[in-house]
């Protein structure tokens, strides 16, 4: 058995669209069982530990990458994986006005299956981020009924799987 260990540094500083191809890559393969779920940060366990075997120890823009999908906005959630789905959330800007969204993407073929607004804080809210940080990035949590969004002082919220 291989365990792959990411430490909070090396997860944090792959992009979005590396992580979520990578977890393609993992579903792909068959590698990453329905059993071996990713559903909050770090993992099942919350210790970035996961015993899945033979996944690619190396990546780039091409190589053992499977699809790659355009995420509107900004965030550095990361994405979490349940029943084939990834979710993740991003913040996107328009003039003043900040949208903060959840989104949901099918795991196997990267198609953005649904991408819906959750919170518009009011604009000097949003300002009183870290100027080194993003407003999107807690990492969600899933269960098998429900996503869990945080935006940090502007809101948590709690979908249904269905966005």
């Amino acid at each position: 058995m291989t365990t792959v260990r990411f430490s909070q540094y090396q997860f944090a500083t792959l992009t979005r669209t590396t992580c979520i191809c990578t977890f393609a890559v993992l579903l792909l393969t068959g590698r990453f069982s329905t059993a071996e779920e990713w559903p909050q940060f770090r993992g099942p366990t919350g210790d970035g530990i996961s015993t899945a075997t033979h996944v690619p120890l190396k990546w780039s823009a091409t190589e053992h990458v499977v699809w790659k999908q355009a995420i509107p906005g900004s965030g550095w959630s990361s994405p979490v994986l349940s029943g084939g789905k990834l979710y993740l959330t991003s913040a996107t800007e328009t003039g003043e006005n900040t949208s903060l969204r959840a989104l949901c993407l099918d795991a196997r073929e990267g198609r953005v299956l649904w991408n819906v607004e959750v919170l518009q804080p009011d604009a000097a809210a949003v300002k009183e981020h870290h100027p080194k940080n993003g407003v999107a990035s807690p990492t969600p949590i899933v269960t098998p009924d429900r996503l869990y969004v945080h935006f940090g002082h502007l809101g948590t919220a709690a979908l249904d799987l269905n966005g």
